[in-house]
């Protein structure tokens, strides 16, 4: 299910103006596009112009509500050009000089304006055509010109047992999400990259680093680490070298003590925990590393009288 509309998301508003060294000339075009394609999640718009004099320069000016995949290319008979493209605070993001006939670009970009502005160079003239294309990425947590999760105070809430999917763009180089405890638990925390740079960060509740890795394209890490009863940790996805692109974020979390992972901590998790340490019950890997109850770095029989004690006691003070 998409998050809104996308008639909601996506609204382009083309502003194409033509200047000429005594004359200003301004032609606007308002449109909201609506199209199969639109609904299928791309937006595409063709439009044709000419370059007729010298020092002429030509604007298209558009506005997107959710990050997305935006490519556009210049095609025609104009031989010396420039093309830049910016946003409304004023970031370049390409500025190239071209002595052939077309130019294309790919970027990622967040929810924002932005401009592509052609400059024809010395005496160029001719006719172009100029095409674009915006397909929308559904990040798990859409983000905004007023929303982000760039920051500890601003970071996702998330769920473990949930795979989230998010996008690094030329303006939003961090995602963070947001684990929260109850009890004591294992969480391990599987990281997939399908950008060619990004650092993956585990933070604990101070926001500094317990573990990182750096992953390139459609490579995969995972992470492990106990987290206390109340407690809170952070995952931090922060482009490297620049990098774009998508990525994935998975958890795994083993409760102490919760071996059967029913909820609750009692007599069968306790009969599970000797049962694993006679051999006749095999645990996950994750649950292994919930099983060191009494914190000695061993997993021996101690820690099923540990248990069997907690559990008396109540298993809430687990």
């Amino acid at each position: 299910m998409l998050p809104m509309p996308i008639r909601e998301l996506i609204r382009w508003h083309w502003l194409f103006s033509v200047a000429l060294a005594a004359v200003l000339s301004v032609f606007t075009v308002l449109a909201t596009v609506m199209s199969a394609s639109a609904a299928e999640g791309a937006v595409s718009q063709h439009y044709d112009g000419e370059i007729k004099g010298q020092g002429q320069t030509v604007e298209y000016k558009f506005s997107v509500g959710i990050s997305g995949d935006f490519e556009f290319s210049v095609t025609g008979q104009l031989q010396k050009y420039g093309v830049q493209f910016f946003d409304d605070a004023g970031h370049k993001y390409v500025e190239e000089s071209c002595h052939s006939g077309s130019f294309n670009e790919k970027l990622y970009i967040s929810a924002g304006t932005y401009t592509i502005k052609i400059s024809a160079y010395e005496k160029v003239t001719g006719k172009y055509s100029v095409d674009f294309t915006f397909t929308p990425f559904y990040e798990s947590f859409s983000e905004t010109e007023e929303v982000s999760n760039n920051t500890l105070e601003t970071a996702n809430n998330a769920e473990t047992e949930t795979i989230y999917s998010g996008l690094l763009t030329e303006t939003d180089k961090v995602d963070i999400f947001k684990y929260s405890f109850d009890k004591k638990a294992m969480l391990a925390v599987l990281a997939t990259s399908h950008m060619d740079s990004v650092n993956v960060y585990l933070l604990n509740e101070k926001g500094e680093v317990i573990n990182s890795k750096t992953l390139g394209k459609d490579e995969k890490y995972t992470f492990v680490t106990s987290v206390a009863k109340g407690g809170t940790c952070y995952v931090a996805y922060v482009s490297a070298d620049n990098a774009t692109g998508s990525y994935e974020i998975d958890t795994t979390k083993a409760v102490f003590g919760d071996f059967n992972s029913d909820g609750k901590i009692d007599v069968n998790d306790a009969t599970i925990l000797q049962m694993s340490i006679s051999g006749g019950h095999k645990l996950s890997d994750l649950k292994v590393l919930s099983a060191d109850l009494d914190g000695d770095g061993l997993i021996m029989i101690t820690d099923v009288t540990y248990l069997q004690m907690k559990i008396a006691e109540s298993a809430d003070s687990m």
